[in-house]
């Protein structure tokens, strides 16, 4: 466990990180405490960081967005910030499972815990992240069928994934394959197939929004 310790430090933390990652793990009682805070904690962290990070750049490709994610990691530890990362990874999870401690109670004090069924819980998800007019979707569905390049089977998937959204109902995986597909291939964009998610979300829940809002 020690060598596999020394060769962690070793590989991450380059330049003159390695001076701080030492007095980072040496605070951990024992050698598998030191692992975890050394490579787990912080990769996590980092793994999300360069998520969030790579899909603000180039969101629409999902491969130039994997090469950019890997570029930003190594990037990061190369220049012997990974230090950084140990000290942030460690106050990041406190703060994360106080959030998640919060949104439990709102969610349940909201009438989550019981199904959504009072009137404040109901919609929980939409009010987060927005609600989507029915006239917004439709525009979408019409920017889908117009798209040059469409399939006849696409098509029809298209028209029954909005069947199914109006509905409530729930995407299965081959719908959802074809929505992204559409992305791939431009005829929507990540924002309008989150607009739809959030559309069937919202239809489900019972939320009703007016054209126009």
């Amino acid at each position: 466990m020690a060598d596999i310790i020394i060769f962690m430090l070793e590989l991450l933390c380059q330049k003159n990180a390695l001076q701080h990652c030492q007095s980072f793990i040496q605070r951990q009682p024992d050698m598998l405490n030191q692992m975890i805070f050394l490579v787990f904690f912080p990769t996590i962290f980092l793994l999300i960081f360069v998520y969030f990070m790579s899909g603000a750049v180039v969101n629409e490709h999902k491969g130039l967005r994997l090469l950019l994610g890997i570029g930003i990691y190594l990037f990061i530890i190369f220049n012997g910030w990974y230090h950084i990362a140990l000290i942030i990874s460690e106050f990041w999870f406190v703060a994360l499972i106080i959030l998640g401690g919060i949104g439990i109670m709102v969610h349940r004090m909201s009438g989550g815990g019981r199904g959504y069924s009072s009137g404040a819980g109901r919609g929980l998800f939409s009010r987060i992240v927005g609600t989507v007019s029915q006239e917004a979707t439709r525009k979408i569905e019409d920017k889908i069928l117009k798209a040059s390049g469409l399939m006849p089977k696409q098509r029809s998937v298209v028209k029954r994934v909005m069947k199914k959204l109006e509905k409530g109902e729930k995407l299965s995986g081959d719908d959802k394959t074809v929505l992204l597909t559409l992305v791939e291939q431009g005829a929507i964009s990540s924002q309008d197939l989150r607009s739809l998610e959030a559309y069937g979300q919202q239809k489900k829940d019972g939320v009703k929004v007016k054209d126009g809002d």
